[in-house]
């Protein structure tokens, strides 16, 4: 029987990942053993091309790039089960977030692309308003997705229904929600790189 053979630095680990990761969480993912309890919680594992137990073996291992590349940080509903399941204290959703901020600073190819597109038309739009404006972040989403056509249908009912207000309407601490923006911008970067906590 014959064994494929990988090449030898086919996946490379990265020594850094882990204490990275750490670092921008404040989790000691270090501490995880496996035990599966965050996976056997999370409501999208079976969804997961790496369910979360995986994702914490993959940061101990160094294995950066898939990590950041997989489809199952951007699944991840944020629901927080499999921090609350953790016998070890770790906030795992919190160690996803970090790899979310990770694999958009650096720009990586996306696990799913169209749910990043989501977040950003969302988080566009209440950075632009303040709050949630409906029809602005769907086109946006339309514009960033190149699928414009998809759910028309469904977008016109929910637009008779009162559902879309065609004009968005802008709250009065507009400068507040920027400033959070602002923090959260600054938060993400990683002090080794010369950002400022």
């Amino acid at each position: 029987m014959a064994v494929s053979q990988q090449p030898i630095g086919t996946i490379e680990p990265d020594f850094q990942f882990l204490n990275e990761i750490q670092q921008r969480s404040g989790q000691s993912v270090s501490s995880c053993y496996r035990c599966l309890k965050c996976s056997a919680g999370c409501p999208m594992a079976e969804e997961m091309d790496f369910p979360p137990d995986k994702l914490m073996r993959m940061v101990q291992l160094g294995l950066k790039d898939s990590a950041i590349k997989s489809r199952a940080i951007w699944l991840c509903t944020g629901c927080v089960a499999c921090s609350d399941r953790c016998p070890n204290g770790i906030d795992v959703a919190k160690v996803i977030d970090s790899l979310k901020q990770m694999a958009l600073q650096e720009k990586v190819t996306m696990g799913e692309p169209r749910i990043v597109a989501f977040h950003e038309s969302f988080l566009d739009t209440v950075k632009q308003y303040g709050r949630l404006h409906e029809v602005t972040m769907v086109a946006l989403l339309k514009l960033k997705t190149r699928d414009l056509m998809s759910d028309v249908g469904v977008g016109i009912k929910m637009f008779f229904k009162g559902k879309f207000p065609p004009m968005p309407q802008r709250i009065k601490g507009r400068a507040d929600v920027a400033g959070l923006f602002r923090i959260a911008d600054s938060d993400s970067k990683p002090a080794a790189h010369g950002g400022a906590k």
